[in-house]
């Protein structure tokens, strides 16, 4: 009775609408040409991506992945605003290549890096992706890549080193949100001290000058 009523949405409604939104992360194949990523489209088709975009990263998250035939998957969620405000959701495996890449990037970042925007590039290599990150450069003009230690190169991350990296960026964002928040400390202007009637008056009448002592005459012989 409900339907088409403004304001109710079936779950299955939403999740779909969630998944125009997500971006999921693939090999590369000729089909794709050349592309590793892609959105679900009106008709539930894939619609592949351009490999790289230009955002804002706001949010990880980790879920669960239900299967009716597998085992359960962890996932990583990784929440952005594009520079045109479109919300995208990139989505792969937490323990892919794609995530342990992406990590290792953010590792190798400061808070105000991460604070700004970035491009997130998808690297495909057979039938792993990897992701570089660059950064807005100082001078807002270009982005320099990132540059990971080499002990990182092309390795996965341990689950717990992971963890650790998620918890590095979620405390830079808030942080970073803290920043832009606080407001700016304001000096008290320093109010006069009231001065009492008699003080003024005794200040604004005039001392009587010293005397000078004389020193006794000499005795004339």
């Amino acid at each position: 009775m409900a339907q088409d009523c403004p304001g109710f949405s079936d779950e299955e409604e939403r999740l779909i609408h969630d998944d125009r939104k997500t971006i999921f992360i693939a090999g590369a194949s000729a089909a794709s040409q050349g592309r590793a990523a892609y959105c679900l489209g009106d008709k539930g088709e894939r619609v592949w991506l351009p490999n790289c975009l230009t955002c804002f990263l706001n949010r990880i998250d980790i879920t669960t992945q239900q299967y009716e035939r597998f085992d359960p998957r962890e996932m990583l969620i990784v929440h952005t605003t594009s520079i045109n405000g479109e919300c995208w959701s990139y989505r792969t495996g937490f323990d892919s290549h794609a995530a342990s890449s992406l990590l290792s990037c953010i590792k190798a970042m400061s808070p105000a890096q991460l604070a700004e925007r970035v491009q997130l590039t998808l690297v495909p290599k057979g039938r792993a992706t990897f992701i570089n990150m660059s950064t807005i450069s100082s001078d807002q003009t270009g982005y320099c890549r990132v540059r990971v230690p080499d002990a990182d190169v092309g390795r996965k991350l341990g689950y717990s080193e992971q963890l650790d990296i998620i918890s590095y960026f979620h405390l830079s964002q808030t942080k970073a949100q803290a920043a832009l928040t606080a407001t700016p400390a304001v000096a008290a202007e320093l109010e006069p001290t009231p001065v009492e009637a008699e003080v003024i008056e005794a200040m604004a009448k005039p001392k009587r000058p010293r005397r000078k002592s004389k020193a006794p005459a000499e005795r004339q012989v």
